[in-house]
């Protein structure tokens, strides 16, 4: 159950949000656009590890040690994604947005009935990388949960590991944590490999 909170709540939020912004960035002029989202871009190139200090420190003063706020709240969106569907919405033609206009449609239309549907190959791959990192992340949870009761499958698999010298339960444990991730790609392949073909597109 703590899996599946901590990887299906940030699954919806980035597929959200990360069109949204991808959208704004995309399709959107404002003043200082292209400095916005390039320093959105550097954060990237900062480990994680190394903010982990930091972040426990922060975490302790919320109160959010060995509780699921954690692995939820960083991960309500990606920078990643957000370039994923910024590359892809590039692509899409501006014309569409213009009939769009010229028939009275607002933004939030337009982006609701046109660009999100057009968008779903991109919005699939991203959906699939956040489901992955979330489910088999094993770092964030083994630093800010203590507790059994609030362990992920990962780091209940590898406590579970130290105290079984079984082979067999070894086994059946890593398959239990292997299915979903295999699911969900095999579910999403044709959208995946559509949208990481058409993510570097740019008109």
């Amino acid at each position: 159950m703590n899996s599946m909170i901590i990887t299906v709540i940030p699954v919806l939020t980035q597929v959200f949000l990360c069109t949204l912004l991808g959208y704004i960035f995309a399709k959107k002029r404002f003043k200082g656009k292209e400095v916005i989202f390039w320093l959105m871009m550097a954060m990237v190139m900062v480990p994680k590890q190394l903010l982990i200090i930091p972040n426990y420190i922060l975490y302790s003063w919320f109160n959010w040690i060995n509780t699921l706020y954690p692995m939820i709240v960083p991960e309500l969106w990606g920078i990643m994604g957000v370039f994923l569907l910024r590359q892809y919405m590039q692509s899409i033609p501006r014309e569409l947005e213009e009939a769009a206009y010229m028939d009275g449609a607002g933004d939030f239309r337009i982006f609701f009935s046109i660009i999100m549907p057009l968008s779903a190959p991109a919005m699939a791959v991203v959906g699939t990388f956040a489901f992955i990192s979330n489910w088999n992340d094993f770092f964030t949870p083994l630093i800010f949960t203590t507790q059994e009761h609030m362990f992920p499958l990962t780091v209940g698999m590898a406590s579970l590991l130290d105290r079984e010298g079984s082979f067999g339960v070894q086994m059946a444990v890593a398959t239990v944590s292997f299915i979903p991730s295999f699911l969900i790609f095999l579910f999403f392949q044709k959208y995946f490999t559509e949208g990481i073909s058409l993510s570097g597109i740019k008109t």
